[in-house]
C-alpha cells in the first residue's frame, strides 16, 4: 500500500512495489527524491562468488556470469521500474585486490570480504552510485586478520533522452563507507578506519556527491585504551546528527 498524504489515506499497489523485482522485496530500503526511487539489488560476497567459480571449474560445471549487482530506478514511487546498465569495472575482483596486498600477505578465507552499496540522488536526472569494498588479509601460518584493503568506487549517472547514461568512474583507494545517511538536503557518511585514511571519520558529501569535507573523528568511548569500536547507526535531521556507537575493551588479565 502507498500513501501520498502522510498516512491519512492509502491505495493498493496491485502490481507491487518495484514490480518484477521480487528477489529483494524484504530488503527494500530505497533512496528517494520526490517521486523517484533508487534501489540496489542483492550483493553477493565477492570472495564467496570466486570460491563458487573455483568449485564450478573443478567440477566442470557452467561458470557464473561476471560479478555485478543490479541498480534499479523508479520514476513513479515504485509503480514501474527500470534497471541501469552498470559497467563491470564498478566492482573490483580479487586479482585487483591481490596487486595491493602488502608483501607476503594473502586474502582471508572466503566470505570475510564486505561490500556496501549506496545511491546519492542529486536531482531528478542525476545521481551517484557508490560501491565500497574491503578485503581482509592475513599472513601464512597466522590465524588472525592483520589488515584490510579498502576501496570505494563512484559512478555518476545522468538521464538523457529518457535513458540513464553512465559517466566517468572514480576510484578512492583506502576509503570504505561504513554508513551513509541523507535527509534535509544533507548527505553524511562514516568513513571506516583504514591504513590510508587513519581513524574513522564523520564526513559530509559535497553537492557533486563525489567529494566530501571532514566534520570530525568519531568518538572513542574508551579513549586511549585498546578497544574495538564500531558504528551501529547514523541518522541525520535538520538540526541534529545522531550517531550510534558500539565499543568493547578487554581488561588485561593481570588487572582482574
Amino acid at each position: 500500500f502507498r500513501s501520498g498524504d502522510q498516512g491519512r489515506t492509502w491505495h493498493w499497489l496491485e502490481r507491487g512495489l518495484f514490480p518484477g523485482v521480487s528477489a529483494f522485496a524484504l530488503d527494500l530500503a530505497p533512496q528517494q527524491v520526490g517521486q523517484a526511487l533508487w534501489q540496489w539489488g542483492d550483493a553477493m560476497s565477492m570472495s564467496m562468488r570466486h570460491a563458487t567459480v573455483e568449485l564450478m571449474a573443478e567440477m566442470g560445471g557452467e561458470q557464473p556470469e561476471a560479478f555485478s549487482v543490479p541498480l534499479y530506478y523508479s520514476p513513479d514511487a515504485g509503480e514501474t521500474v527500470e534497471q541501469l546498465a552498470l559497467p563491470e569495472e564498478l566492482f573490483v575482483d580479487e586479482a585487483y585486490v591481490r596487486s595491493r596486498l602488502p608483501a607476503g600477505a594473502q586474502l582471508a578465507s572466503a566470505g570475510y570480504d564486505d561490500i556496501r552499496l549506496y545511491t546519492v540522488p542529486l536531482a531528478n536526472d542525476r545521481a551517484v552510485a557508490w560501491v565500497s569494498q574491503r578485503f581482509p588479509y592475513s599472513y601464512p601460518d597466522e590465524p588472525y586478520i592483520r589488515g584490510v584493503v579498502a576501496l570505494s568506487s563512484a559512478l555518476p549517472v545522468q538521464r538523457q533522452d529518457g535513458r540513464w547514461q553512465v559517466q566517468a568512474l572514480r576510484r578512492y583507494e583506502g576509503v570504505f563507507i561504513e554508513r551513509l545517511a541523507q535527509a534535509e538536503g544533507r548527505r553524511l557518511a562514516i568513513l571506516g578506519e583504514s591504513s590510508l585514511m587513519g581513524e574513522a571519520q564523520l564526513v559530509e558529501l559535497t553537492a557533486s556527491g563525489l567529494d566530501w569535507r571532514t566534520l570530525s573523528a568519531l568518538p572513542r568511548p574508551f579513549a586511549d585504551l585498546p578497544a574495538r569500536n564500531g558504528v551501529a547507526s547514523l541518522q541525520v535531521g535538520k538540526r541534529a546528527i545522531v550517531l550510534g556507537m558500539r565499543a568493547s575493551h578487554q581488561v588485561p588479565r593481570w588487572l582482574q
